[in-house]
Parts: C-alpha cells; structure tokens; sequence
C-alpha cells in the first residue's frame, strides 16, 4: 500500500467517523453527504468499507425523507459493484455486497409506491443470494439474507393482493430460520429472527381467515418470546414484544369464541404492559397500548356479562386516554381513542346506573367525534362513530 492509499483511506475513515457523529444527532442528509466523501476518497483503490459507506449514505438519505439522492447513492454502489465483480468474479464479497444494494433498492421503490419496480428488485436480490447459498450452504449469514429476500418478495406479493403467494414465500423463510435456530442455537439473532416470520405468518393467515392456523405459529412465536425476555428481563424491547402477542392470541381466541381463554391472554398482556408502563412513563405511545388492552378486556368481560367488571376497565381506559389527550390535544388518534372510551363507557348498562350518567359520556363522545368530522381527521372505518352515538343517545331511556 502506497503513502497516498494509505492517506485517502484515513481521510476516508475521518469522514465516516463524521458521519457517525451526524447520526447519533439525527443529522441524515449531513451524514450522508459525508459517508459520500469517505466513498470518494477511496473509490480508486477502495477500502475495505468503503462500499458500505456508500450503501449507509443511501439508507440515510431515505431517513433524511430524500428518496431521489438515495437512489442515487445506491446506483453508484451498484456500477461500483459490478465493476468489482467483473475485475474479480470470484470475490463473493462483492456478490454479497450488489444483493444488499439491490434489497436497498427495492425498498427505496417500494417507499415510493412503486411495487412492481421494488419485486424486479427484490427478486435480482435473492438470486445472488441463493447463488451465494449454492457455494457455502453452511453460511449461516447468507442464509438469513436469503430469508429477508423471500419475506421481502412476499410482503410485495401480500401488498398486491396475492395473499396465497406471499404465505408460500414466507413459509420458505420459516424453513431456513428454523434452520438456523438448529444450526446455532445460541444466536439469539436467528431466535428473533424466528419469531419475527412466525407472527408474520400468523398475521398473513389471520388475514386469510385461518384463526386456528394463525394460532398455531403464534403460540410457537409466543413460547420463544417468552424465554428471549426471561433472558434479559430488563430489555422492555422484549418484554413489549411478548405483550402483542398475547394480545394478538387474546383477539383471536375472542373471534373465535374462546371467552375464557381470550381473556386470560389479554390480562397476561395487561401485566406485561402495566410494567413496560411504569417503567418508562414518559413515553405517551406505552400508555396508549395500555388502553387499548384494557379496552380488550373490558370488552371481554362485557361479552360474559359481567359488566361491573367491564365498566372498572373502560374507567382505568379512559382516564389514561384524558391524560394522553392534555398532554396533546392535536393528537387526532388519542382522541378519537378518548371517544371510543366515552362510548364504551355510555353503552355499559350497569344494573342501578341512572340513564342520565350514561348519556353525558355519550355526549361527551358525540362531542368529540363531532369535532374530529368537522376538522376532516377521523378515519375511514371511524365516519359512522357520530352517526352510531347520536342513535344510540335516542335509543336510551330517560331518566325516571
């Protein structure tokens, strides 16, 4: 290595450094337009990172909302790498690196709405890798990548409607991460890995109506999540992650009319949750979840006919939304959540409430809900809610 390689490659190194500094500050188009100067630095004789600064500017600039510069930034990876592949067709380094460009690629499409483009890329993607797994099927590294290609191309096939065809392609990514799960069972990487394709498979399925198939690789997902939380019982990542999937479990043993079962997955979640809760306060996105899970519950208990313990539910639910609701009044989703819980708690005829407490929480709702047409902000499975309570404020009796 000559003096001036040697230089260009620290200049280089300098400049990544800057970038790193950029991104623990949220600065992606500084960062970019960075790691793009490291890249230049060395492109003539590259460094051993040098492309993969060039592929990190691309994903910065995409965080940056610049979709444009990213694709140029991953363009210029690509021409590199092929140039690279063609001095040195043996090096599957490189092959490796032009099957991460072209993921990188397809998600930049897919951002743009452009899904026909994204699936060529995605596809191009995964036939490097399955070449790669051709040479080294023991490589434990590109078989997880050639598992993200096949979740990638059937995310793109389940967004265009072809349900069926994107279960087979996660199926086939099931297959290889339970591979690897027996390959290394240590690596809690394919355990998360494992999990992550279980729920998709689950939530595909619920998609298709197949509550019981669902159930079954939920359940598989759910004992694994477990151990990984037991593992590191103060990583609230992990014990989140357990909470949504018994509150997945939970709706559909509910659709299914399981009851009793539902509700104990439900209050499962609701410890999980009330812990994560408590020990971060300041995150509104937490308290948010909690409400929701109480309203399952409330719900739940409704469906069985104890409605006391419903209304207890609805109550903690909604206090918890009044107090997301002060600290952002703008929030149109925290409110259209206070009124479901106006509602909620209007409907619940509990033997001996007067009619007239039932009708000021739903007017209450009707309030809110009113406001949130007016402003344009409620959703579309939300436009009858104003229209739902004002009938069921005539359909309730009047006070003696």
């Amino acid at each position: 290595m000559t003096a001036q390689v040697q230089q260009q490659r620290q200049l280089g190194a300098l400049y990544a450094y800057k970038a790193s500094v950029a991104f623990n500050q949220q600065e992606w188009a500084k960062g970019a337009r960075l790691l793009e100067q490291a890249f230049s630095q060395v492109e003539d004789d590259p460094a051993p990172d040098a492309l993969m600064w060039l592929i990190a500017a691309g994903d910065a600039w995409l965080s940056a909302g610049q979709s444009g510069a990213s694709v140029q930034a991953y363009s210029r990876a690509h021409k590199f790498a092929v140039g690279r592949i063609t001095a040195e067709p043996g090096n599957l380094h490189w092959q490796r690196d032009l099957s991460v460009i072209e993921e990188r690629v397809g998600d930049t499409l897919r951002a743009q709405g452009n899904l026909a483009g994204a699936l060529e890329r995605y596809q191009a993607s995964m036939e490097i890798r399955r070449a790669l797994v051709e040479t080294d099927p023991a490589n434990c590294g590109w078989q997880h990548d050639l598992s993200i290609s096949e979740v990638r191309i059937g995310e793109i096939l389940n967004a265009q409607g072809d349900s069926n065809s994107a279960l087979q392609c996660y199926q086939a990514a099931l297959a290889i991460r339970e591979w690897l799960v027996q390959a290394e069972p240590a690596t809690e990487e394919w355990q998360q890995a494992f999990c992550a394709i279980g729920e998709l498979m689950g939530e595909t399925l619920t998609e298709l109506g197949d509550a019981r198939g669902a159930l079954q690789y939920y359940d598989t997902a759910l004992a694994l999540r477990r151990r990984l939380a037991q593992l590191l019982s103060t990583d609230l990542k992990r014990q989140r992650a357990v909470a949504v999937l018994e509150e997945r479990i939970g709706d559909l043993l509910n659709a299914l009319g399981d009851l009793r079962s539902a509700l104990k997955s439900y209050e499962a979640s609701l410890a999980i949750r009330q812990r994560v809760a408590a020990s971060s306060p300041t995150e509104p996105y937490l308290q948010a979840e909690l409400s929701v899970i109480e309203d399952c519950i409330g719900d739940t208990l409704s469906a069985q006919g104890d409605l006391a313990g419903a209304l207890r539910h609805y109550q903690t639910s909604g206090a918890i939304r009044q107090r997301l609701v002060q600290l952002d009044p703008t929030n149109a989703r925290w409110r259209a959540d206070l009124a479901v819980s106006y509602v909620n708690l209007g409907r619940t005829n509990v033997p001996g409430t007067p009619p007239s407490q039932r009708r000021v929480y739903l007017t209450y709702a009707m309030q809110v809900a009113d406001a949130l047409q007016k402003e344009g902000k409620l959703e579309e499975d939300e436009k009858a809610l104003p229209g739902l309570i004002r009938q069921m404020l005539q359909e309730l009796p009047q006070s003696p």
